[in-house]
């Protein structure tokens, strides 16, 4: 079973939905608004805008940078936005793609969302905790299958792997973090 979004790129006057996750306790999603001229089979992608809504939880996010990259699927030409979200950032707030020339998606093909996380750098701004790059739980088994109490935090995660993401990867290739790095869009019209 697949689980995916839908995607009109003919739409150039809505903002869509193209990604929704939670880090830091909050709810958010990400919508995009498409500027496009249609090409055979599909639309050449002109611009596109970024816009990121918390809706609840305790933490602001909002988006520092985000690229559309190009890929080929074997049945469409698809393509991947890596977009990268920080805590304590401005919401709401329109953010340019970088669009590279003659970037094509066709009808039936996917636009692939993934997400990289940005450490706040220190383990507390102000009253916010770096709980999602630094955590425990609680116990652990050590190697002698003893359950040990957890002293110190475990190694940051999610991994913020937005330059690591290179034009032409595949989507087998692509980890984005810990909870809901990614989304799929198919291309509807």
């Amino acid at each position: 079973m697949d689980l995916i979004n839908c995607v009109d790129l003919s739409n150039e006057s809505d903002y869509q939905n193209i990604y929704s996750s939670q880090l830091y306790g909050t709810f958010f999603m990400v919508y995009a608004k498409f500027s496009t001229e249609t090409c055979d089979g599909g639309y050449k992608i002109k611009s596109i805008t970024l816009r990121l809504l918390n809706y609840k939880g305790p933490i602001n996010l909002g988006i520092t940078r985000a690229k559309l990259v190009r890929m080929i699927h074997p049945d469409a030409t698809s393509v991947l936005l890596k977009i990268e979200v920080q805590a304590l950032q401005p919401s709401n707030v329109d953010v340019t793609v970088d669009v590279a020339r003659d970037m094509e998606c066709s009808i039936g093909g996917v636009l692939q969302v993934v997400r990289g996380l940005k450490s706040l750098g220190s383990d507390f701004v102000g009253e916010v905790f770096e709980n999602e790059f630094k955590y425990r739980e609680g116990f652990e088994k050590s190697s002698n299958g003893d359950i040990e109490p957890v002293s110190e935090c475990r190694e940051p995660e999610p991994e913020n792997n937005y330059d690591m993401i290179e034009d032409g990867v595949q989507f087998d290739d692509i980890k984005g973090g810990y909870l809901c790095p990614e989304s799929t869009n198919r291309v509807v019209r």
